[in-house]
């Protein structure tokens, strides 16, 4: 059948208020589902008997936009050590709202400005959650007046995204 069988977010209803024009079809941009297939057929003849008529088909794949990684509080910052750090990357978002590919998943990771990869956040319970909070210290490696490049990748199914944050 037809009218969103496989899509109940264009039923026959969503469609006909679509297409109350009858010589134009628009919809909203989330009207489509990011990662299917739509197909359209039209068909256009005399009003009054609809026998002499012809039709077109169309596929319309929607793809998916690109995640959305974000640390709210700027790109760079300034911390001691012993000082709280709290780095919070809850602003991340999927446009598409996509629930068919999971939770989206967060995963930190810290390297040093000369690009060296640290193990530094590899004790921290926070280290694959969307705010990630500790207290660089001295006796586990953090080193004061060195920089920092902290990095959030966002994650839901196959796409992924990421953003970076200095910290001096």
């Amino acid at each position: 059948g037809a009218y969103g069988d496989a899509s109940p977010e264009l039923s026959r209803t969503k469609l006909d208020e679509y297409t109350a024009n009858p010589n134009a079809v628009r919809l909203p941009a989330d009207a489509l589902k990011a990662g299917a297939t739509y197909r359209f057929t039209i068909t256009v003849g005399f009003a009054s008997s609809m026998r002499i008529n012809s039709s077109a088909t169309a596929e319309l794949a929607v793809g998916a936009q690109d995640l959305v990684a974000s640390v709210s509080g700027g790109v760079e910052r300034t911390v001691a050590i012993g000082d709280t750090v709290r780095l919070d990357g809850s602003g991340s978002y999927d446009p598409d709202e996509n629930d068919d590919d999971g939770d989206v998943s967060y995963a930190w990771t810290v390297a040093a400005l000369d690009g060296e990869t640290l193990e530094l956040l590899s004790d921290e319970p926070t280290a694959n959650e969307a705010v990630l909070e500790f207290v660089p210290a001295e006796s586990a490696g953090w080193t004061g007046g060195a920089t920092y490049t902290f990095a959030l990748t966002t994650s839901r199914g196959a796409r992924s995204a990421s953003t970076s944050v200095l910290i001096f």
